[in-house]
């Protein structure tokens, strides 16, 4: 009885090793039941190795950089990339400590295939992650908010402005900056030669990459040096969201982007992080073509945004401005002396202020300062040290003021769609006409100025379309690549130049020729002075020298080049009106011998957010006209 009882055991124990063996998970086992799961097709697997389905309907990775995958394929391949990473659930840890295993690499990645196959960790081979595992305890990211930082029109990757993420620390306020750290997307330039830098811009010439700053030094740049606000507006992800955010960033890191300003740039690639966060928006999905960060921002906002929580932090020139307003002009030339000198005379009659609007007075300089070292006006060393005398004084004041409250401008959420057309018409003296005009971006002077910056005027992509209806002819009027205006009123504590810059063509009627052969194209440049008032509502006013070069068969020599003068102001009559009157006039100095001059006004009428009406008239060397239309924002 005994020897059949232990015979059965050794027959039991037989048996039950090789199902012990079966169970343990193999890659080939694995490999089928993904294939067999099939969540290579699942969004989220698309999302987290950012493939895009092309024209012909194939996934290509919009990653640039062979790393980011471990198959050979899988850049343009789901279903390899997933087996590769099944795969790579079984490598050893690596012999060279600064080689990384794929789940140290990938750590998103690998996790979300893991809960997917329903693989038990513990048969896989340990593996550990110091450098990972460093980072994320130093960025210890609890809450996201969605930053945009208003134009800066001397940067061409920032003329409409720029996003990027605030990943504050766990347990921080959300307005807590020192613990913050910024999620930014952003071209590797290394070339300051002008044309080199546009045309790489535009073509994807420069490595885009994602990286982490502190939030504080991001401020610093923006604005202190930059003059740029910044809109904060809190995200309501859960902890859970904001750790696949985070996750997903490290691996990033370990990848390219070619940067495209139009359309793959900061904010194109920021959506794809939302994505990350909420995969049932398809928020890259609404920009086919471009990406312009006010878009993206409308778009991005539309979920998981509270408004009502949305933080402005205005520049030091904002700041300074409005304080300026608070000063007598006793204290103002106060300010100025103790910011601008340096000798110890500068404080001679503060003492004869009350204590308070000592402490003001002090205030004000210490800002005005420091903006003047951060701009350049100011040289550093001397600057510190002038600094550190205004802070002593100031910290021998205990009054204290009642703050100044800054004006809080609208949210650029609430601005103007990009993309505009209209539809309209005119005459001239001997015919009337329909227009038709199409832009692709994205505000000038007359738009409703609503979250944008006053005096900046950013047009791309412009055509205007015309049917004479006597003469029975069709002509393209005018077709623009670029065109932007940066006006910079003139201020006592801080003085640029304003200045312009375009591509465009133009049919020159002022020549006597309206056949689409002789349609010109040119550039021109221009630079000058602009001022800024308020006697009825808002104006400003500008003169701006230019040199202008053109070709087309129209001209004698079929060129002209020569210098140009243009002057004009903008009235803003109430918050629904707005009128433009300028005059221009150009001397062709080679080729064509046609002077230009013109005079043009013009007029908008707000009807919606996103609907105006415009009426305009131009005389002058072209013959007179009389337009209007109504103009359509989407």
């Amino acid at each position: 009885m005994r020897g059949i009882f232990a015979f059965s055991f050794v027959l039991f124990l037989a048996s039950a090793a090789p199902a012990q063996e079966a169970a343990a998970p193999s890659v080939e086992t694995l490999q089928a039941k993904a294939m067999e799961l099939k969540p290579h097709k699942e969004r989220y697997w698309h999302l987290l190795l950012h493939y895009r389905r092309n024209l012909f309907g194939y996934f290509r990775s919009e990653a640039d950089g062979m790393e980011f995958f471990l198959s050979p394929e899988g850049r343009t391949d789901p279903e390899a990339e997933l087996l590769a990473t099944v795969a790579a659930l079984f490598e050893p840890m690596p012999e060279n400590p600064e080689a990384e295993h794929p789940r140290c690499k990938f750590p998103e990645r690998t996790r979300w295939v893991i809960e997917k196959l329903e693989i038990n960790e513990a048969e896989l081979p340990p593996v550990s992650c110091p450098v990972f595992d460093s980072w994320l305890a130093r960025f210890n990211p609890g809450k996201a908010s969605l930053i945009f930082a208003t134009a800066y029109l001397n940067n061409p990757a920032s003329l409409y402005g720029h996003t990027f993420l605030k990943m504050t620390a766990k347990g921080a306020p959300e307005s807590s900056d020192v613990l913050s750290y910024i999620v930014n997307f952003a071209a590797t330039v290394d070339t300051d030669i002008g044309v080199l830098y546009a045309s790489r811009g535009l073509f994807g010439g420069f490595d885009g990459r994602f990286s982490t700053v502190p939030y504080y030094l991001k401020i610093q740049e923006y604005t202190n040096v930059e003059n740029r606000d910044l809109w904060e507006y809190p995200l309501d992800f859960d902890q859970e969201q904001v750790d696949r955010m985070a996750r997903h960033l490290w691996e990033l890191g370990h990848t390219y982007f070619d940067y495209f300003f139009l359309d793959e740039n900061c904010s194109y690639h920021l959506l794809a992080i939302l994505e990350i966060a909420d995969p049932e928006m398809d928020l890259r999905g609404e920009f086919p073509l471009w990406a312009i960060p006010m878009d993206t921002l409308r778009v991005a906002t539309r979920e998981h945004v509270d408004f009502g929580q949305a933080r402005f932090r205005p520049s030091d020139f904002r700041k300074l401005k409005q304080l300026r307003q608070e000063l007598s002009e006793e204290e103002r030339e106060l300010v100025e002396r103790i910011a601008e000198e340096h000798g110890e005379n500068r404080f001679e009659g503060i003492e004869k202020l009350p204590p308070e609007r000592q402490a003001f007075v002090l205030d004000t300089a210490d800002l005005y300062l420091r903006y003047r070292a951060a701009t350049g006006s100011e040289a550093g060393d001397t600057g510190k040290k002038s600094d550190r005398k205004i802070l002593l004084r100031r910290s021998r004041i205990e009054a204290k003021y009642e703050p100044v409250q800054i004006e809080r401008p609208p949210r650029p959420d609430l601005a103007h769609e990009g993309q505009r057309f209209s539809l309209g018409g005119g005459a001239t003296r001997s015919d009337s006409f329909e227009e038709l005009t199409f832009r692709a971006a994205f505000h000038d002077f007359l738009g409703p100025p609503e979250g944008f910056e006053r005096g900046s005027e950013i047009e791309m992509l412009g055509v205007r379309l015309r049917v004479a209806n006597e003469a029975e002819e069709f002509t393209v009027e005018h077709f623009g690549l670029a065109r932007i205006f940066s006006l910079w009123p003139a201020d006592p504590w801080s003085f640029r130049f304003s200045w312009e810059a375009s591509l465009e063509g133009n049919l020159p009627r002022e020549v006597g020729c309206r056949e689409m052969r002789c349609f010109a194209a040119g550039a021109l440049i221009g630079g000058g002075l602009a001022a800024g008032t308020q006697f009825w509502r808002s104006e400003l006013f500008y003169l701006l020298a230019e040199a202008q070069a053109e070709g087309g068969a129209g001209f004698k020599d079929n060129y002209r080049l020569g210098p140009a003068v243009r002057g004009g102001a903008v009235v803003e009559l109430f918050s629904w009106w707005r009128v433009l009157g300028e005059g221009r006039y150009f001397y062709p100095a080679l080729g064509d011998e046609v002077d230009f001059w013109e005079v043009r006004a013009e007029q908008s009428f707000s009807l919606h957010r996103n609907v105006e009406l415009r009426a305009a008239g131009i005389t002058g060397t072209r013959p007179d006209e009389i337009s209007g239309g109504f103009y359509f924002y989407f």
